[in-house]
């Protein structure tokens, strides 16, 4: 009984590691406190297909309590840090927060909690950030068929019907004109060939 099941345990394994990647994820938490005009950054290389979640609350502040949660990739990080215009793909800004963000293309991708300097004051920020990989493995666009018409389609059916059935009448009649034609021409020939006395077409040339 034990040597049967051992067989399965390859395929076990065999699925598990198959089904691993497809539920990866790597999680960090967050407890931090931010400094009037400080941020703290996650940074995570993902690729199509993955996606990125996460969550904040500011649970202890000594003035304003809201802060800035942002997602961005390489490019707009990088005009973000360097004070030019960017456009961020997730943007919150409150006491607390949440997103889940499926990622349109491989890039180093940032998520940025920040304590802007609007409302000043040290705050408390605790929350998660998960990088759940390979969840959605494929993307496709497909146009539906254009629908047709029943009544149309049974009218299409019905002509094609007669029409081939006037081809097998019209079939029938050519060879059935040809076998006549045929018939009667042999009996000619044979008659041809018979003295009139025996029914034939043409007098008989033998003398009596």
């Amino acid at each position: 009984m034990r040597q049967g099941r051992s067989r399965f345990i390859p395929f076990i394994v065999l699925i598990v590691i198959l089904l691993v990647p497809c539920c990866a994820q790597a999680g960090v938490a967050v407890d931090i406190w931010l400094d009037e005009d400080e941020l703290y950054e996650i940074v995570i290389m993902a690729s199509v297909g993955d996606i990125i979640a996460g969550n904040y609350t500011v649970v202890d502040a000594t003035g304003s309590a809201p802060i800035m949660l942002l997602v961005l990739d390489s490019e707009h990080f990088s005009d973000w840090v360097n004070g030019s215009v960017y456009v961020p793909h997730v943007y919150r800004y409150g006491m607390s927060g949440d997103f889940s963000f499926p990622v349109p293309y491989a890039d180093t991708w940032y998520v940025v909690f920040w304590n802007d300097p609007v409302n000043s004051g040290a705050k408390h920020v605790v929350g998660n950030v998960d990088h759940l990989i390979d969840v959605i493995t494929t993307t496709t666009i497909t146009n539906s068929p254009i629908p047709i018409d029943m009544d149309e389609s049974l009218t299409s059916q019905l002509w094609i019907i007669i029409i081939g059935a006037l081809g097998v009448v019209a079939a029938a009649f050519i060879v059935l004109i040809l076998f006549i034609r045929r018939s009667e021409d042999t009996e000619y020939v044979s008659r041809y060939d018979l003295p009139r006395s025996e029914g034939g077409i043409f007098p008989s040339t033998d003398s009596d």
